[in-house]
């Protein structure tokens, strides 16, 4: 799963991506693995309602989920706080399943398919993986104003 975030994470925005997970659980019994991408220059800290809602999808999900990439490319004060709030999610959801800061979608397409193919059983190709990611990428940073 692909998930960009655009803006700051709020309740509806962690509603949504629970009810995406529902139905990807559906699908997918096995398991998922998600890659989260931070767009820069819009990056902003999750309210702490959404914080709390992204505690308990962890704790909900973490016996399915494969692995959690997020991709958070930037230095400074925000990438900081936004660290620090990962790291505070991790320490009070579970920690069943693992999760990466990378900086980068080619740092994720190194990592991410081996431990998939490890916690579920399903083998993601490199290749797929990035265009699928050329693909929502484009979708995502379209202008539709």
């Amino acid at each position: 799963m692909l998930v960009f975030w655009l803006g700051e994470a709020t309740v509806a925005s962690v509603e949504l991506l629970d009810r995406l997970c529902r139905a990807q659980r559906e699908r997918h019994p096995q398991g998922a693995s998600g890659v989260h991408i931070l767009v820069p220059g819009k990056m902003q800290l999750p309210t702490a309602e959404a914080r709390a809602a992204l505690v308990r999808m962890n704790i909900e999900y973490a016996s399915w989920i494969g692995a959690i990439a997020l991709v958070l490319a930037g230095r400074g004060f925000l990438a900081s706080a936004i660290r620090s709030v990962v790291t505070a999610t991790r320490v009070l959801g579970s920690r069943e399943f693992e999760l990466r800061i990378l900086s980068s979608i080619t740092e994720v397409i190194e990592w991410l398919p081996a431990i998939h193919f490890e916690k579920t059983g399903v083998k993601i190709e490199r290749d797929e993986l990035l265009q699928a990611w050329r693909q929502a990428h484009s979708m995502a940073t379209a202008d539709v104003t």
